[in-house]
């Protein structure tokens, strides 16, 4: 086994981008437990301006950054395994980030260097033709299949949140909910909306959380789960705003037993109590 990683760290030396020899030299080098070693094998091969122009390279970049990944993970070296992730996730969501005003960002924290992700509303666009651009896109990423995709989303979405990085977590929704492919799939809609609910609830951001139980709550009116959530956002928001909506909502649905509780509760803190009595009689 040594004599395979010393040929194999010969063929890395000499031709440092054959993707197979690294993948073969960093699995030789973890079965040898030098798990070090290994994650060197794995460090990037192209620079930023390589996998910007060469559709090649950065597919051998993203199989690299996979195996990468998947080996910072299983030695719980979470901060790298989110570098990883995030730089993958990245290369996806390049021009729905543009989109999105999110960008990654590089910050020092105890001497090392990790990645952020950052909303910057006054982003210059880098993009012009956004269409091209999401097309050339897909080609230097279509490696991986879009559920692959969407996999490595979840598991970075769950990963920030398990290191308590809610508002990049919410930030990560927002980049995904503007990429057509998961957008236009009601299903991981649906389950985007519902991870940036709990990000940004998590975050105390109850302004934001709102927004997204909003619209969970119109076309889930009857799911008594929904109301419990959102009587906790209004009750730790203390915003009034949710007053309009509720009694707009009523008018829809007149015999939702917990729809006319929160509006007679809500006519009640605001001093209109002959239209409190009233919905509470309905109810």
């Amino acid at each position: 086994m040594k004599e395979a990683a010393e040929s194999y760290t010969k063929v890395v030396e000499m031709a440092p981008l054959h993707l197979e020899a690294r993948l073969s030299l960093a699995t030789v080098q973890q079965q040898l437990g030098r798990m070090d070693c290994a994650l060197k094998a794995l460090e990037s091969m192209y620079d930023s301006d390589t996998l910007a122009q060469d559709s090649s390279a950065a597919q051998k970049e993203l199989k690299l950054l996979l195996h990468r990944s998947t080996l910072l993970k299983t030695q719980g070296q979470m901060q790298d395994y989110l570098d990883a992730m995030i730089t993958m996730i990245s290369m996806l969501l390049k021009v729905a980030m543009q989109r999105a005003k999110v960008c990654v960002r590089s910050v020092t924290l105890a001497g090392h260097n990790h990645l952020r992700l950052v909303k910057v509303l006054d982003m210059l666009p880098e993009i012009a033709d956004h269409e091209s651009a999401y097309l050339d896109n897909m080609c230097k990423t279509n490696v991986l299949s879009k559920e692959d995709w969407w996999q490595l989303l979840l598991s970075c979405l769950l990963g920030l949140c398990e290191v308590e990085r809610y508002e990049e977590a919410d930030l990560l929704v927002e980049s995904a909910m503007e990429f057509y492919s998961f957008y236009d799939s009601k299903p991981m809609r649906k389950e985007l909306e519902f991870m940036g609910l709990s990000a940004t609830f998590l975050n105390r951001d109850y302004f934001k959380a709102y927004n997204y139980m909003r619209l969970m709550l119109i076309e889930n009116v009857d799911l008594p789960q929904f109301w419990n959530i959102f009587h906790q956002l209004t009750t730790s928001s203390q915003h009034q705003r949710h007053h309009r909506f509720c009694l707009r909502l009523l008018l829809k649905h007149p015999d939702n037993h917990a729809l006319c509780v929160v509006c007679g509760h809500n006519a009640m803190v605001s001093g209109s109590f002959k239209h409190a009595l009233g919905i509470q009689h309905h109810a």
